[in-house]
């Protein structure tokens, strides 16, 4: 019997997820949340960096270990997917990732293997005026994963945006191509 995986379960956290890409440029417009930013502030930076460091680790690693779990149940029950198909369907248009050090083809079950594997990982910031030192602070929206395969390290630059519109259209494939009375056959 496979694992029972929470389908809404995994739609809101790619949505919450999503919206968090989107969120941080007008937050910290908002409240002027930066490192070096001078007065009076609502958000401190370590309150704030922290606080979505951690909320965007914890997203990726549950959203992947989960799509990994379905991937590896419908494996195992011997389905005909069509995976590379599904995947590049998935990918049509969006740049998930790209290797900064090391190499590899970016599939979703890869990235899932990466963001469960990494061992160091950094969120990217920008700026909202490059040559003010009191400017305030964004989330880009990306992220790099730095890791190790056998003795060969990686880094990878990640897309969380677009990983989160590839994600989404993931389940909804796999969804439709899951054969789920096969999968849940032994079941009672």
């Amino acid at each position: 019997m496979a694992h029972s995986i929470d389908w809404t379960g995994l739609s809101e956290r790619i949505f919450i997820l999503h919206n968090m890409c989107h969120a941080s440029r007008s937050l910290c417009s908002q409240y002027r949340i930066g490192r070096i930013v001078e007065g009076e502030v609502e958000y401190n930076w370590d309150d704030y960096f922290g606080q979505l460091k951690v909320l965007v680790c914890e997203l990726l690693i549950h959203l992947a270990i989960r799509i990994r779990i379905i991937e590896d149940s419908a494996i195992s029950d011997e389905q005909d997917i069509e995976w590379a198909k599904i995947d590049k369907e998935t990918q049509k248009g969006l740049t998930l990732a790209n290797y900064l050090k090391g190499q590899g083809k970016i599939t979703i079950r890869e990235l899932c293997n990466k963001i469960i594997h990494a061992t160091d990982i950094t969120l990217n910031w920008a700026t909202f005026k490059r040559n003010e030192t009191n400017s305030p602070e964004y989330w880009t929206g990306t992220k790099w994963l730095f890791g190790k395969k056998g003795k060969s390290e990686w880094k990878l630059e990640i897309n969380v945006d677009a990983l989160c519109v590839a994600f989404r259209r993931y389940i909804n494939a796999l969804e439709e191509e899951i054969n789920w009375d096969s999968l849940y056959k032994y079941d009672i």
